[in-house]
């Protein structure tokens, strides 16, 4: 049978037809992009941790950080771990292997005697531990060579003995002598303390390369850069605790397009790795300083502000707590990423303790005093004004901390279970909730939105099929 050529004509006419509605849908989509806006907005990145166990970072930390705006245990608590801790460390075999609570027993009482000023005794506590651990593990294990902590298999017995050991005995070495140093440069018994406590650091890093999100990593840092500051009197006339620059500029907030951010439900039902790749790639980063990395062994990578950030909060809120170069750093960092005020808090808290900066006082000092200025023209009111303000919230923290450690001291056992319920049951909440800083909102263009631009193809296609086959009809008519 021969083809019908006039038919199969006409169907090419209407396919033509319809492809040309489709083409021209497509040129409107495309104008419509360029001219039709709409903001997105999602979590900002940095609220999706760098691990999945890991707590993220809000800006509202950094706040109520710097202002002390956070619960913290009073001296009773610390004198209650000393009294639980006490028998079971001075309990321990002489000879053989020490009990697992035993061991962990002198790490409560190291640190409750660290947080109560008296850091020689904590120094013997983690040094008589270590001689206990290493009668039953001779020797450290070896450094877990991996690129990838969230791989990492449960530590084992050895592994974990060795691992709190050195991490809390380098902490207490470093606690004990860094300040006689800083205010000492010269005393050398306080400078082999202090390096051999950054070297317990570094190995409990090695032995547990996962171990508090990073913390301890950012811990060595700040050391090594103290004692690198110690040898050049300039060193902080260019560049703070945490490798930043003092010329370096604000830092992308936004970090690129929508669609790598992930909605609020994505990120509470949890992300699969690429998501989570996806979403760190847009954290703003900085590049460390070239002299800083050197000297503290950091690679040279570009820093994502959150990491320094939440090592800094763990350092000032479970280690050696406020410190004038923490508060700067963490200016710096909210400075960057346009968080004015937080900025100007930071910076007034550094100024606080400014008696403690050592050497770096002649250089952060003038140059904090001068972005205060800058950030006060910034927000838009007088110094006198933002000190109210921030001299209030510094007030309350200090109320609830000294109300926390009264209601502490009144309890029989501050250390049973639900012992504080009554306390923080009858105040509202200290800690401020995370707020739009923590957001991104980011503009995006039509164009970007792929399904509009189908939309339109689709419907102009489907009007030019329309208009083909009315046309069909009539010419059969």
């Amino acid at each position: 049978m021969a083809p019908d050529w006039r038919r199969i004509g006409r169907l090419l006419i209407a396919l033509l037809i319809t492809g040309i509605c489709g083409f021209v849908g497509l040129l409107i989509g495309v104008l419509y992009g360029t001219t039709a806006t709409r903001v997105i907005e999602r979590p900002a990145a940095h609220r999706v941790p760098p691990r999945p166990d890991a707590t993220p970072l809000s800006v509202a930390m950094i706040y109520d950080v710097v202002h002390g705006l956070h619960p913290e245990h009073g001296a009773a608590w610390h004198r209650a771990v000393e009294r639980r801790a006490r028998p079971l460390v001075d309990g321990a075999p002489a000879e053989g292997p020490v009990p697992p609570d035993a061991l962990d027993a002198h790490d409560d009482l190291a640190v409750a005697l660290d947080r109560l000023g008296r850091t020689a005794e904590a120094l013997a506590i983690m040094d008589r531990k270590a001689a206990r651990v290493a009668r039953t593990w001779p020797e450290p294990p070896p450094a877990r060579a991996v690129d990838d902590p969230d791989g990492l298999p449960p530590l084992s017995p050895a592994r974990r003995a060795w691992y709190r050991t050195l991490a809390n005995r380098g902490t207490v070495r470093i606690h004990h002598a860094l300040g006689r140093l800083m205010a000492h440069p010269s005393d050398a018994e306080a400078r082999a303390q202090v390096e051999a406590g950054l070297a317990d650091v570094r190995r409990s890093i090695a032995i547990n390369p996962g171990a508090h999100f990073g913390r301890e990593r950012w811990q060595a840092y700040a050391v090594a850069g103290i004692l690198a500051a110690l040898e050049d009197p300039l060193w902080f006339a260019e560049r703070d605790l945490i490798g930043q620059r003092h010329d370096g500029g604000p830092l992308d907030r936004h970090g690129g397009v929508a669609s790598a951010l992930p909605t609020d439900a994505e990120l509470a039902a949890g992300l699969d790795p690429p998501g989570r790749a996806r979403a760190r790639e847009r954290v703003p980063r900085y590049p460390p300083d070239e002299a800083w990395a050197e000297a503290v062994g950091h690679p040279g990578d570009p820093v994502p502000f959150d990491e320094p950030a939440l090592a800094i909060i763990g350092m000032w809120l479970y280690g050696g707590g406020p410190n004038p170069h923490f508060a700067f750093s963490l200016g710096r960092l909210m400075q960057r990423v346009e968080q004015p005020y937080v900025a100007w808090a930071a910076y007034a808290r550094a100024l606080e303790m400014a008696e403690r900066l050592g050497p770096a006082r002649a250089y952060v000092v003038p140059f904090v005093e001068r972005e205060m200025k800058a950030l006060a023209e910034t927000l838009g009111q007088t110094a006198d004004e933002l000190r109210s303000a921030y001299e209030d919230e510094r007030a309350r923290g200090r109320a609830f901390r000294a109300a926390q450690a009264e209601f502490e001291a009144g309890l029989a056992d501050p250390l049973a279970p639900g012992a504080l319920d009554p306390f923080f049951a009858d105040r509202e909440p200290i800690r401020t909730p995370p707020g739009q800083a923590d957001r991104a909102f980011v503009k995006t263009s039509g164009l970007n939105d792929r399904w509009t631009l189908l939309a339109f193809v689709l419907w102009f296609a489907a009007l030019g099929a329309w208009l083909a086959g009315g046309r069909l009809r009539a010419r059969r008519a």
